[in-house]
């Protein structure tokens, strides 16, 4: 992420302080819904597990994961975007359910790894 791209930092590197308490209460508000997104996720692997080849099943995983990766970035969480946007180009190119299920587990670090730092 380049200088300037988190929400929580000014273009010249400072912090926006008139803006920190705003985003601080939006950060955490993002983090208190990061383990029901986490939990659509899982069962939406699961669905399409059930049935890889289910075409509906697999853009409804997509979706998901694209939301995921435009609003963990918009509120400063820059590696769920990022595994996000990994996990999006696999699905992409109809990755196997094991690949899948591995992004799984990376995004549910990562976000423990964040709501840690909410804490």
């Amino acid at each position: 992420m380049a200088k300037g791209d988190d929400p929580g930092e000014a273009k010249d590197g400072a912090a926006a302080s008139s803006d920190d308490g705003w985003r601080s209460e939006m950060r955490r508000e993002y983090a208190a819904g990061l383990e029901a997104k986490l939990e659509t996720l899982r069962s939406l692997v699961g669905a399409l597990a059930g049935d890889p080849a289910c075409a509906e099943r697999r853009a409804a995983l997509l979706d998901a994961v694209h939301k995921i990766r435009g609003s963990a970035g918009a509120y400063g969480f820059g590696e769920l975007s990022h595994i996000a946007a990994d996990w999006e180009a696999v699905l992409g190119e109809g990755a196997a359910i094991e690949t899948l299920r591995g992004f799984i587990d990376r995004i549910d670090t990562a976000a423990r790894a964040a709501l840690a730092r909410e804490d």
